[in-house]
């Protein structure tokens, strides 16, 4: 029987791997050929994924379980949603502010609609890829030195951490969670200037659109 469960959680782990190289590679395609096509089946993907992931987080919370894949292959699973996010964003601005879609044709209101609704999508992808930063950093940790405090949670899984990780994308702020070890310190360093400069850039965005109105 645990035999089997390490198979399904080895399984469970490839699977995830190749569906984080299809989005990556879905993110690169989006951007450098200039489709709208596959801007839609990008959002779309990444929306699936978004839902996939979720789902998976609650079952692996009720089963006690963790993610199963160690070295490199860890450290990508949160590395390629972050690159996705990244390719996503650079994709939904140009939607929003680039010319070279109006000028083949494309309704500007729809390309506004995708290029929002992208970067709401690269920015979910952009947390979630810290979750897995997080959960990786507690799944390493010794039992006598944890790397976050959670007050009332002697034993933080995903629910924590994705409330942990959303809260710093959209606040900047640990809220309650204490942050203990240098290495938790240094992940909450890099996601909170990542999401500045990621919510920078929309504000710019918002602005590029507004002139364009007016």
């Amino acid at each position: 029987m645990h035999n089997r469960v390490d198979r399904r959680s080895r399984m469970a782990g490839f699977a995830a791997t190749v569906a984080d190289s299809v989005l990556v590679a879905l993110s690169l395609v989006s951007v450098f050929a200039d489709s709208l096509i596959l801007m839609v089946i990008w959002e779309v993907t990444a929306v699936a994924y978004i839902v996939a992931a979720w789902l998976l987080s609650q079952r692996m919370t009720m089963r006690g379980a963790s993610d199963s894949r160690t070295g490199i292959f860890q450290w990508l699973s949160w590395l390629m949603p972050l690159a996705a996010s990244v390719a996503g964003i650079n994709a939904a601005l140009l939607a929003l502010v680039g010319k070279s879609l109006v000028e083949d044709g494309y309704d500007v209101g729809g390309l506004r609609v995708l290029g929002v609704a992208g970067i709401i999508i690269s920015w979910a992808l952009l947390n979630a890829s810290f979750v897995n930063v997080y959960m990786t950093l507690l799944d390493r940790a010794k039992p006598d030195a944890p790397p976050f405090h959670v007050p009332g949670e002697p034993h933080p899984d995903y629910p924590e951490m994705i409330y942990f990780s959303f809260t710093i994308g959209t606040s900047f702020s640990v809220s309650d969670v204490h942050v203990i070890t240098r290495q938790a310190r240094r992940a909450v360093l890099v996601h909170s200037v990542v999401a500045f400069f990621f919510n920078a850039i929309v504000v710019a965005a918002a602005f590029q659109v507004l002139q364009q109105i007016t």
